[in-house]
């Protein structure tokens, strides 16, 4: 049971080899973010669990000899894969989210160096963690790959990055605009890009350190240019606090994505939004799109109800101001085409 337990383990595994991105999988397989992690979480805990019933069982054995090395990697495979669990646990996660990215990268890679000097006696297993690194090898290719083509571009200089208030952007009353907590980053990129509405990218900034700046860090696109993206942040803690630091200055920036997959909501005669806060950015361009498909008469959608729960009013104003903006460029709008949208 505890031979078989092990090899259990190491099956469910493999598909938690996905390379370092496992958004890159998420898109070519066109299944939702929230399904792809979940069902990497739940391969992770059945892993796990199969990993301490093997080690429990070991354990027991009489003829066990902790003097071999092979032994000693099994411990250490467990016990990695142990502290995993426990700081996967969301409360813990939410907290400590950076330090959760940074541990989970390091465990997973010691848990992988464990386990090959554990089982290559084991052929079964053995075969198994073959094609887990086989997998690994190959997305993470990809992933690179695709990473460089839209970051790299013969003749042209890398991404760079300008964050921003709101509030000294544009002419509006200060009292209405002055969100201290909320950046805007617009991110010139060295090819055009092709962006959907509901995608996402992962942003890096070397300049805000090795484990916070160099790690890619999800947000959502909210508006967008052949050449250039423009992202909502609030900041919170970690990556988004050190933004607030360089405000209006431009920094070396790699981006990675986009990701996500679309929605149609074209198919629909009424779209009815829900948004709190700074939710609100993943919205807009899905308005966007819907309105701009409206002039074109490619979709059915007539009729926008945006339910927008806000604390302060100065956010509702600028964001309308924004997406104005935004809306005008489109050929054929006309101003306030969504009666009853705002408040």
């Amino acid at each position: 049971m505890g031979s078989r337990a092990a090899t259990m383990s190491i099956i469910n595994l493999i598909p938690l080899f996905c390379g370092p991105r496992l958004s890159l999988i998420t898109s070519l397989l066109g299944i939702s973010v929230r399904t792809s992690i979940g069902t990497h979480q739940w391969f992770g805990r059945t892993a796990i669990a199969q990993m301490s019933l093997h080690t429990l069982i070991s354990l027991r054995s009489k003829g066990i000899s902790w003097r071999t090395m092979s032994n000693w990697t099994g411990v250490v495979a467990a016990s990695a894969s142990g502290v995993i669990l426990i700081v996967s646990i969301r409360l813990v996660r939410r907290a400590l989210y950076e330090w959760f990215l940074n541990s989970h990268l390091v465990l997973s890679i010691v848990v992988l160096i464990a386990l090959w000097g554990h089982v290559p006696s084991k052929k079964p297993a053995e075969v198994f963690l073959w094609s887990g690194v086989s997998l690994w090898t190959l997305a993470t290719f990809c992933h690179w790959a695709w990473f460089a083509f839209r970051n790299v571009s013969y003749g042209r200089k890398f991404a760079r990055a300008l964050v921003t208030r709101p509030a000294d952007r544009y002419e509006m009353e200060k009292s209405l605009t002055s969100m201290s907590n909320v950046f805007q980053v617009d991110i010139t990129v060295p090819r055009p890009w092709e962006v959907k509405a509901g995608q996402f990218v992962f942003l890096s900034i070397p300049k805000l350190g090795f484990f916070r700046g160099l790690r890619g860090h999800p947000f959502m696109v909210t508006w967008w240019e052949p050449e250039q993206i423009s992202l909502l942040v609030k900041s919170r803690a970690g990556f988004t606090a050190d933004l607030g630091r360089h405000l209006d200055k431009s920094l070396l920036a790699f981006i990675d994505g986009p990701y996500g997959t679309g929605h149609g909501f074209g198919e629909y005669g009424t779209v009815i939004m829900l948004a709190t806060g700074i939710g609100i950015a993943s919205h807009i361009p899905f308005i966007k799109e819907l309105v701009g498909g409206y002039n074109d008469c490619a979709v059915k959608t007539r009729r926008i109800r945006l339910y927008w729960e806000i604390k302060e009013q100065r956010h509702e104003r600028w964001v309308k101001h924004r997406m104005d903006q935004l809306l005008d460029a489109d050929k054929g709008y006309v101003q306030n085409p969504l009666p009853g949208s705002f408040p």
